[in-house]
């Protein structure tokens, strides 16, 4: 069997599909063509390609999910050994947990208050977009304040 035949039930070959997971793990180009064994000009053409595009986006979107998803149930681990750390009878340890406590809860809610200000921004800039009175400026704060995608 060839090994660029068409999978049964997918617009893409093999070496599509061996080259997604290298990709959406955040392998380069050159490393992921070393390893399915293909160029790195064909790689580009295939992210061109809008099946395999979809389905690159789509599974690196899953991987990201999984990522989030693993580092909140850390940061949950992270929370019980710090109220623990607050409990050590050794007062500067003590003291430091209380000061990565509060140094971390003010982090989590300058993240939380940037979210839900790029929120309002969104739906300001969609119910103006709307009108076809969509300011440049507001539409690049939301670029900025949404970060690299």
């Amino acid at each position: 069997m060839s090994e660029n035949v068409r999978l049964n039930k997918t617009p893409l070959s093999t070496k599509q599909a061996q080259a997604l997971p290298h990709l959406a793990i955040g392998k380069t180009l050159a490393h992921t063509a070393t390893a399915i064994n293909v160029s790195e000009k064909t790689l580009y053409r295939w992210l061109r390609e809008p099946d395999f595009k979809a389905m690159y986006l789509q599974l690196r979107d899953l991987e990201a999910e999984i990522a989030t998803a693993e580092l909140r149930g850390l940061t949950l681990k992270a929370a019980i050994v710090l109220s623990k750390a607050m409990d050590n009878p050794d007062p500067n340890i003590s003291l430091r947990a209380a000061q990565t406590a509060v140094k971390t809860g003010a982090k989590a809610d300058e993240a939380a208050e940037a979210k839900r200000l790029t929120r309002l921004l969104a739906r300001y800039v969609h119910e103006d977009e709307n009108n076809h009175h969509t300011s440049r400026m507001v539409r690049n704060q939301l670029r900025k304040a949404s970060g690299p995608q």
